[in-house]
């Protein structure tokens, strides 16, 4: 989904890498979810069948592997995994050959944020589903993709910042100045249900 405009200068010094991340990856599943690769008509040949499942497949298994990245992320930076031990991680779980679990694992010890792409993804799931609650038959998924792509637009749960909510407790408003922006960054993102978007 292009923004549609011309980066200002603030999102080019100020993005959101777990909302970055998280759009992208939250767009892959929402994509197939929505009908992407699906066969289009009644009684699908089988080769459009197994393509639809092939679509279905790369998606979820990419996914694993951010689920996996996430996992080890925390177990290695607050738990103490061990290289090994986290190599072994996505051997066992991500299904991956030694060298390519062993790069994702090194990768782990210098790049704790690389969990952000399934934070951000479950972030932006939760506020859908929070919203599609509060708006019953009235939600629409393309206004919720447009708020949320808007430039400049910051994004908070019912649970931020109670005095800018709307009449569905959720807050999408432009913001127009950095002291702003950085007021409103969560200082944890694991600890809050909010997603910034510049």
């Amino acid at each position: 989904m292009a923004q549609g405009h011309e980066p200002v200068k603030i999102e080019k010094i100020f993005g959101s890498y777990c909302f970055i991340e998280g759009w992208a990856h939250y767009c892959e599943q929402m994509m197939l979810d929505q009908g992407f690769g699906r066969p289009t008509t009644a009684e699908p040949t089988p080769a459009e069948t197994i393509r639809a499942a092939k679509y279905r497949l790369a998606q979820s298994s990419a996914a694993l592997l951010r689920i996996c990245r996430l996992c080890v992320a925390v177990k290695m930076h607050c738990d103490g995994m061990s290289l090994e031990d986290a190599t072994r991680f996505f051997q066992d779980n991500c299904h991956e050959e030694h060298q390519p679990a062993y790069e994702e694992a090194r990768r782990r010890t210098f790049d704790p944020l690389y969990l952000l792409y399934t934070v951000g993804k479950l972030q932006i799931l939760k506020l859908r589903s929070d919203l599609q609650k509060q708006e019953g038959e009235h939600f629409s998924l393309e206004q919720f993709h447009d708020e949320m792509s808007a430039p400049t637009a910051v994004l908070e749960t019912k649970n931020r910042r109670p005095d800018l909510r709307d009449r569905r407790g959720i807050c999408f408003r432009p913001v127009h100045s950095l002291p702003e922006i950085l007021l409103t960054q969560p200082r944890d993102l694991l600890g809050h249900s909010s997603i910034i978007a510049y």
